[in-house]
């Protein structure tokens, strides 16, 4: 073998282990009580653990109507429903083709 193959097949494998980064995400968040009133402010706090050097990727929220939220590494977003009802919401963080970690949680809204 030349040094030239050797060098390709070394790069090669050090891609293969080196190019798909570990899963260390876990989807987390919070607010300050399981009900709420329709257009109340509701802080939904982002305490997501992200892989190192991720800290800033993008977070996907749905929030259970029909509307999806985007934000980065952690943080918090304000919400308002407009009407009555259990609302699944929904935190995805990671990559859209993996590694990735997701979290729901229901909301109570009343009159």
């Amino acid at each position: 073998m030349n040094s030239k193959t050797i060098i390709m097949g070394a790069l090669s494998i050090l891609c293969l282990c080196g190019c798909k980064k570990p899963n260390n995400f876990k989807a987390c968040f919070k607010t300050e009580k399981e009900q709420y009133v329709v257009n109340e402010e509701i802080v939904f706090e982002n305490c997501s653990s992200f892989n190192k050097g991720d800290e800033n990727s993008g977070v996907v929220w749905s929030m259970g109507d029909g509307t999806a939220k985007f934000s980065f590494g952690n943080e918090s977003i304000i919400y308002k429903y407009d009407s009555a009802g259990d609302y699944v919401v929904k935190l995805r963080i990671g990559y859209k083709e993996g590694p990735a970690d997701e979290i729901e949680r229901v909301i109570k809204v009343v009159d």
